[in-house]
Order: C-alpha cells, then structure tokens, then sequence
C-alpha cells in the first residue's frame, strides 16, 4: 500500500484489472451459454456476483453498467477468438460431466482451433 504522499495510479489500476478479471469471469459463462445454446440459460448469480464485485467499488450505476457491458464484450470475444478449445471442452463436459487440470490441459492442447463461433448454436440444440 502506498504511503502518505506515494502515488496510487498503480495501486488503482491493480484494483481495476482485478475487478475487470473477476468480472469478466463472471460472465463468461453466459457468453459461452449464449454461444453455444443459443440463448443463456437462467444463471442471474453470475451476472450478480459480477455486479456485486463493482457496487463496492462505485457509486454511479452507469459506471458499472458500462464496466459490465465492456466486460461482457471482452468475454464474448475471447470465447469467440478461441471456439475451437470452447467446444472441444463443452463436448467433454457434457460427456464426462466433469474434468481434472489434466483432462482439461489435454482438450486444450487437441482442440480443433479452426471452428466458427456459427458451429457453437449447434452443439447443444
């Protein structure tokens, strides 16, 4: 923590990159559900916990509004740009159930990275 008199810009962008990651995680699981499904399913505790993390950390409720909607783009667009992986896990998913760090890093490492985020719609439905 700074001292009195220190700089606090690194302070403030560590918090602020740690509130975007925790956000972000959040709501990538709907951004994938969206992806793959069509539509997401009822999951509002995500995009809650998401909020929940930024309501401490602002008073304006159209700053986390634009945070929210910043972050949720930023996931749709790291899931898009990595389809491959995306699908290849949500098939054994939903196959197996559930996966160790090691089933997980071997899907990854065999994924097909050549899908189109237009194939995901069809993977459930």
């Amino acid at each position: 923590m700074p001292k009195l008199g220190d700089g606090r810009d690194a302070v403030a962008a560590d918090i602020l990159m740690r509130c975007h990651d925790l956000v972000l995680v959040s709501l990538a699981g709907i951004e994938a559900e969206r992806l793959c499904c069509g539509s997401a399913l009822a999951n509002s505790h995500d995009e809650a916990r998401a909020i929940a993390g930024l309501v401490v950390r602002s008073r304006s409720p159209a700053a986390i509004d634009a945070f929210v909607d910043c972050a949720r783009v930023a996931a749709a667009a790291l899931l898009d740009a990595n389809i491959g992986v995306v699908l290849s896990l949500a098939r054994e998913l939903l196959t197996h159930r559930t996966l160790d760090a090691a089933g997980i890093a071997e899907i990854i490492a065999n994924a097909d990275c050549r899908g189109s985020s237009s194939a995901a719609v069809t993977l459930i439905g």
